[in-house]
């Protein structure tokens, strides 16, 4: 059976890769944007497997004969009034004021993947890692922001405004929760599991 990752995702290729499991990358959606709109009604961890669908069955249709495995991550904060999204920061001013943000908070990063074939959903899964961070004031935002720049991990464009590979997330990060790879964007471990249990074989 082939499977195509319907993504471009450089870190999901990456994990797909270490975990010998072949595959041909496509671009999924033309518009992602007014897909988030459209689903942008519904609780976050339901709009993060909902895009996950879309993003498949798309390609799915299309390549009716592999299996098509789409995937996609929503970080959130839990508040008074409920979950609220947690952006990727586009600029280095954006990282400070999510840091401070997320003082002393956990960010969940609701993390789904789909399974498809021939546009039918085989399976599915959602996990939710948190990040719990350390109490983080305005001048220690920069001071970290600082030291990220220095040791070549600038985290603009990343979830929660650090690299998980950054040797100072320590700084601001007091637990993680969860699976490397889900915390990267996508739940390996089950995904393997369901390959094993079904007694599905990947070929290149």
């Amino acid at each position: 059976m082939k499977l195509i990752l319907a993504s471009t995702s450089p870190h999901r290729m990456k994990l797909l890769t270490e975990a010998n499991i072949p595959f041909t990358a496509k671009a999924p959606l033309d518009d992602e944007e007014q897909h988030k709109k459209n689903v942008a009604h519904l609780p976050i961890t339901q709009q993060a497997l909902e895009l996950a669908r879309i993003k498949a069955r798309k390609l799915s249709q299309e390549n009716p004969e592999s299996l098509v495995l789409g995937g996609d991550q929503i970080c959130a904060l839990n508040t008074q009034t409920g979950e609220i999204a947690i952006n990727k920061p586009s600029t280095e001013a954006e990282i400070i004021e999510q840091l401070v943000l997320l003082s002393n908070q956990n960010m969940y990063l609701h993390t789904a993947i789909s399974l498809m074939k021939n546009g039918e959903e085989v399976w599915h899964t959602v996990e939710s890692p948190a990040v719990h961070y350390k109490s983080i004031t305005t001048q220690k935002a920069q001071a970290v922001l600082k030291k990220c720049i220095e040791l070549d991990c600038n985290p603009v464009g990343c979830a929660g405004a650090f690299r998980l590979e950054s040797p100072n997330k320590d700084d601001i990060i007091a637990s993680i929760s969860g699976e490397t790879p889900t915390i990267i964007g996508l739940p390996l471990t089950a995904l393997c599991a369901y390959l094993k249990e079904n007694n599905i074989t990947i070929t290149g």
